[in-house]
C-alpha cells in the first residue's frame, strides 16, 4: 500500500476516534479494523478536536476516504442515491474529457505520421528527378556523323 494511503488512513482513524459515539456506531467494526491495521502507526495526524470534519487540515486522500465513509455508512438512502448520481456524473465528464484528450493525441500522432510520410515522398522525388547529362564533344561529333551517314543512305 502506498505511503500516502497509510497516512490518510491514520488521519481518518484519528478523526473517527475524536468523533461522537453515535457516528462511530454507524461505521462497521470491520472497516475500523481495516483502518487501524493498514494505517501508518508512526504518523501523528494533525487533527483538531471539535473542528468540523472537512475543515480539518488533512490530506486529500483522507478527505476522499471520509466522503466514502459518509456516503456508505452515515448518509440515509436518499442522500446516498443523490451522492452516487453526482459521482457518476462527475465520472462521466472526466471520462469524456479523457476520451477527447486521447482523440486529440491520436489526431496529432496521425498528423505527425502524415507529415513524416510526405517528407519521405518529397525526399524520394528529389532523389529520383531526371538529371540533364551533358554530352562530351566527341559524343556530339559521333552523333553528328551518324546522322550524316543516315541521311546519305536515304
Amino acid at each position: 500500500m502506498e505511503q500516502k494511503m497509510k497516512v490518510a488512513l491514520a488521519e481518518v482513524n484519528s478523526i473517527l476516534e475524536n468523533s461522537e459515539e453515535e457516528i462511530t456506531k454507524k461505521i462497521p467494526d470491520k472497516f475500523k479494523e481495516y483502518v487501524k491495521t493498514n494505517m501508518d502507526k508512526e504518523y501523528i495526524p494533525n487533527v483538531i478536536p471539535g473542528l468540523a470534519i472537512f475543515a480539518q487540515p488533512v490530506s486529500l486522500e483522507a478527505k476522499e476516504l471520509l466522503r466514502l465513509v459518509y456516503r456508505d455508512f452515515l448518509a440515509n438512502k436518499q442522500e446516498r442515491d443523490i451522492l452516487i448520481k453526482k459521482e457518476n456524473e462527475i465520472l462521466k465528464v472526466e471520462n469524456a474529457k479523457e476520451n477527447i484528450n486521447k482523440e486529440k493525441d491520436n489526431r496529432d500522432d496521425n498528423k505527425v505520421q502524415l507529415i513524416e510520410e510526405n517528407q519521405d515522398k518529397i525526399e524520394e522525388k528529389e532523389h529520383t528527378e531526371l538529371i540533364k547529362v551533358e554530352e562530351k564533344w566527341y559524343q556530339k561529333l559521333f552523333t553528328w556523323l551518324k546522322k550524316l551517314v543516315n541521311k546519305a543512305k536515304i
